[in-house]
């Protein structure tokens, strides 16, 4: 029950908090229970609460690979014009509490800092909440991008049949 996601501020990676011990974990004991072994009912347990999590997972490490790729997708001319829908998106990884209606943990480092506001892997309707809205916003990218690129080219196509 631990933070989503955090921006690395070395690099500017959007990094998934999901242990890959725990997806190793849910793959062995599937396993060994194909196999027809007994597995102890507190690692039945482990696994059945990394179940719950898991697609969440692998929804937020697309979203991480959406957001740490965008860039490159993007023609360099073009980035201006995607610019308040990359904000609002990167907004939204930093500020989860803008999303509408949740109930958020919040953390305060120390008596001088605002309180922080996070998201975090207790709570499954929050995170389908939170997800839902990211995914939105990132979807919202990719098909602006792709009108722009798509525009681009038909302007680049006139171009050369004009010569």
């Amino acid at each position: 029950s631990g933070r989503l996601m955090e921006l690395d501020v070395n690099d500017g990676r959007l990094k998934v908090h999901f242990s890959e011990r725990l997806v190793k974990l849910l793959r062995e004991n599937r396993q060994l229970l194909a196999y027809g072994y007994a597995v102890p009912a507190r690692i039945q347990h482990t696994a059945n609460t990394a179940i719950k999590f898991y697609r969440h997972a692998i929804v937020l490490k697309q979203v991480a690979n959406f957001y740490n790729s965008i860039d490159q997708q993007m023609l360099k001319c073009q980035q201006s014009m995607m610019l308040e829908a990359a904000l609002k998106f990167e907004d939204l990884i930093k500020h989860p509490s803008k999303v509408v209606g949740m109930n958020v943990k919040t953390q305060k480092k120390n008596k001088d800092e605002k309180k922080q506001v996070q998201v975090t892997w207790d709570n499954p309707q929050v995170l389908e909440t939170y997800i839902s809205r990211i995914q939105q916003a990132a979807e919202r990218i990719t098909t602006d991008n792709r009108k722009l690129r798509s525009l681009h080219a038909a302007m680049c196509d006139k171009i050369a049949n004009l010569m």
